[in-house]
């Protein structure tokens, strides 16, 4: 029988690893416990890349159905629970399971450990950066002058030079983003990455949906108390207010209430439908996160702007409205911006509403009870007057509302969206 510091130490690493390395450095004393013929099909799932934290915990729960575990056993079963249950949350946001093992390669990891894990299996695309950057004269003013002054210490060792496109993309790699210290950056730096190896079955796209789960999760578990009266409905993109709900987690707006609340009528049809809606968006995050991204690219980029570039979809429920810094140009919608959103717009049209008008979208888009109390009415015109200010930080909610609206069209093609 193992001593009981054997446990604590064994509790002490799984917290601290990956799932590979947790299996890689308890094996010996999962060994002492868990059956053979688990054991070896553990290593099996291991050694292909494909092992999960709901394999390893559901052995270790299987090794005690003769005994009673002891309190640390018990404790090293809520650790393997807790990373289990991160993991669901985790493969609730890919589209694919192609982002799974890239996300256990970088879970647990620092932001050291994992830029060096990217450089490693990942360049950077010269037509990404070019499609990204060609409108910005600093950045290409910045690269140029770093590029000239590559050819010139190459030219001074008079050694044989690689092509001009291999220069610059070291000229990026070791100049330019080499000084990563933010998830903003390394976010930014991903979207311009493609994989070493052409025959890579994790893209881009896999990478980035991998951290953007990791990023999420740690943003759940940081921020677990809103500062303001209002959340987000639990079935839709509406506001609603937090403290009408029994729990944050099921809060409903007036338009999903189920029961009838305050002379409010039920609406068990709508929460129904809403139901089923939901049921599919935890399948559409990623898709969610690239309609994001390209509703970005319709605005000046800000480095600012870091909640809104991480996906971070409910972010404003936890940050005071001051913390928005105001757009110092034009917020114009371009035609284009609405046909990234055709559902979003339909929606706005049948309700009346100009599509010129920011301050009427946002009313529209996010209406208040008209039951809530002053306090709620007080933090709600803060944040709708945050909004005004820059349309940018309300696209979080542009995504989500044309993810949803899309989800409800195809389910309900001849019904009108509830409202």
């Amino acid at each position: 029988m193992w001593e009981i510091e054997d446990i604590k130490e064994a509790c002490n690493r799984i917290e601290r690893n990956t799932v590979y390395g947790a299996f890689e450095c308890c094996q010996q004393f999962f060994s002492s416990i868990m059956s053979n013929e688990d054991i070896l099909r553990l290593r099996g799932l291991s050694e292909k890349r494909c092992l999960t934290w709901d394999a390893l915990y559901e052995a270790w729960i299987a090794a005690f159905f003769d005994r009673i575990p002891s309190a640390d056993e018990n404790t090293l079963a809520k650790i393997l629970g807790t990373r289990t249950k991160k993991e669901a949350l985790a493969i609730e946001y890919f589209d694919e399971s192609n982002s799974l093992p890239l996300y256990h390669e970088l879970e647990n990891r620092s932001f050291r450990e994992i830029l060096p894990y990217i450089n490693t299996h990942y360049k950077l695309s010269l037509k990404r950066l070019k499609e990204k950057y060609e409108y910005n004269p600093r950045f290409e003013e910045t690269v140029t002058s770093a590029f000239k002054a590559k050819m010139k210490k190459l030219e001074k060792k008079r050694s044989a030079t690689p092509p001009d496109s291999e220069i610059l993309r070291q000229t990026l790699q070791e100049d330019i983003f080499a000084k990563i210290r933010s998830w903003a950056a390394l976010i930014e730096y991903v979207t311009l990455l493609v994989p070493n190896d052409t025959g890579s079955i994790h893209d881009t796209d896999d990478l980035y949906d991998a951290l953007m789960a990791l990023q999420n999760l740690r943003h759940r578990e940081k921020n677990k108390f809103p500062v303001s009266r209002i959340t987000t409905c639990s079935l839709c993109w509406r506001v609603v207010d937090l403290f009408m709900a029994k729990k944050k987690n099921s809060a409903r707006c007036h338009v999903h209430l189920y029961e009838k609340v305050a002379g409010t009528p039920a609406r068990k049809k709508a929460y129904e439908r809403a139901l089923k809606i939901t049921s599919r968006l935890r399948l559409a995050h990623s898709s969610r996160s690239r309609l994001l991204a390209a509703l970005i690219r319709f605005f000046p980029y800000e480095e600012k702007l870091i909640q809104v570039r991480l996906n971070l979809w409910n972010w404003w429920e936890h940050e005071p409205p001051q913390s928005i810094c105001p757009a110092t140009g034009t917020q114009d919608f371009p035609d284009e911006f609405w046909l990234a959103l055709p559902h979003v717009a339909e929606f706005l049209r049948q309700q009346a509403c100009p599509l010129d008008s920011i301050n009427a979208i946002v009313e529209t888009m996010m209406p208040l009870d008209s039951g809530a109390d002053a306090q709620t009415v007080a933090d709600y015109n803060q944040w709708i007057a945050a909004w005004t200010k820059d349309i940018r930080y309300f696209l979080p909610v542009f995504a989500h509302a044309e993810t949803w609206l899309a989800i409800y069209k195809e389910l309900y093609p001849s019904l009108p969206v509830d409202m």
